[in-house]
């Protein structure tokens, strides 16, 4: 990818962010996100790019393969809410659960570019307008150099694998003594020969570098006609730190070769992207600051996050209480069919409803606080912090999922 092509995506996408600053995550996708990957070199609408796909940390927007593999997670926020720290982490934990050394989490306007490598995953900050003047930093998340890691890559997984399997006996010998004291020492004899064949596989897909990725849609299978659709696939923060335009638009740093010699070539020094218990409050940029910054202690956030067994498939995040439980009803709906599991009206008793198809009570009491979900749908808001909890949790076990509260209404 040429400066000039870059220059060129930042113009266009500048003219859309300075026209359209409130967009909604699946218009952020469409306008912003997937036009970058295209300038990226790669075909949104090919079987290289995987969107929704599920890392076993939770499911990112989208995989960039190369020979059949995950080689790039990408993350999409909502330019409407702004792209967190609170991003990053999660990005970082699926590709640590992926095993995948490059990531991207933007909101069209703030892009945070990830690399692991031997000291843990790095990143480097820089804005639309700052994306120039990193396009060293960028070209390495362009198919071409993708493409070009991947014999790279290979040897690494075929070196891994002669070293396992000439140490494959004390390694089966000794999984097996963790399973026999984890479970039951009559059990050994059933462990030791799971053990010896999940290793000999596991010795065979790192030789030949090849592990089969889940089927799942591209980019094109995902639905595009609901210009209004407003979640987020990924907490946000509708009250995070935006960039001023007189602001640094990038970090120091620069990445080079693998992500390791990416970190090590000298001075990824804008911070890591680890787990939130590190105690940093920010993503550190070159000017002290972070371009995408935590909440300060007098923003407020509530965020739920919704699980589907183990597997988290979603989260919903804003500012105000009762516009997050809408968002989160109007999620549970949009994209696991609430509605068609309940019978309307829908509520605690036979007087009151809190779902129903007009904006009032079963005894015709008008809804003090009604929210139009669309379709018809209406969500009665007339409820404190325990309440709401209380809602989403209900109406999350009805679409088959369980919910995590966090932020001010895991206060509650």
């Amino acid at each position: 990818m040429d400066k000039a092509a870059l220059r060129e995506y930042v113009e266009r996408a500048s003219s859309t962010v300075d026209s359209s600053p409130d967009l909604s995550g699946r218009n952020t996708d469409l306008r912003l996100v997937q036009p970058f990957l295209d300038a990226l070199g790669w075909d949104v609408h090919g079987g290289d790019v995987r969107a929704e796909y599920d890392t076993g940390a939770g499911v990112v927007d989208y995989a960039l393969l190369t020979d059949d593999r995950p080689a790039v997670l990408v993350d999409a926020v909502a330019l409407e809410t702004t792209a967190s720290v609170d991003d990053v982490d999660a990005l970082a934990g699926a590709m640590r659960a992926a095993g995948v050394d490059w990531g991207l989490v933007t909101d069209g306007h703030r892009y945070a570019f990830l690399a692991a490598g031997g000291a843990g995953i790095e990143r480097v900050e820089c804005t639309l307008a700052g994306l120039p003047d990193r396009h060293a930093v960028v070209s390495h998340y362009t198919r071409g150099a993708a493409d070009d890691r991947v014999p790279e890559s290979a040897d690494r997984r075929r070196d891994g694998a002669d070293a396992l399997a000439g140490d494959r006996e004390a390694v089966v010998a000794d999984l097996t003594d963790r399973l026999v004291e984890a479970t039951d020492p009559t059990l050994r004899s059933e462990l030791v020969d799971a053990t010896a064949a999940f290793v000999a596989d596991l010795v065979t897909v790192m030789g030949d570098g090849k592990r089969p990725v889940p089927a799942g849609p591209t980019a094109a299978d995902v639905p595009t006609d609901d210009a209004d659709a407003d979640e987020a696939t990924v907490p946000a923060d509708d009250e995070s730190a935006a960039v001023d335009d007189g602001a640094t638009d990038e970090s120091t740093g620069s990445l080079g070769g693998t992500a390791d010699a990416a970190i090590a070539d000298g001075t990824v020094t804008a911070g890591n992207a680890t787990d939130s218990s590190s105690g940093r409050d920010e993503l550190q940029g070159d000017n002290g600051g972070g371009l995408i910054s935590r909440r300060t202690s007098t923003d407020r956030q509530y965020v739920a996050r919704f699980f589907d067994g183990r597997s988290s498939v979603g989260a919903i995040g804003h500012a105000d209480p009762d516009e997050a439980m809408a968002q989160a009803v109007r999620y549970l709906n949009d994209r696991h069919a609430l509605v068609n599991r309940l019978s309307l009206p829908w509520g605690p008793d036979d007087d009151r409803a809190v779902l129903a198809r007009e904006p009032t009570h079963p005894d015709g009491t008008p809804m003090t606080d009604a929210v139009g979900l669309g379709d018809g749908v209406y969500l009665c808001a007339e409820f404190n912090d325990d309440g709401r909890r209380t809602v989403v949790s209900e109406l999350a076990g009805r679409a088959g999922l369980r919910v995590m509260f966090q932020g001010d209404w895991a206060e509650a």
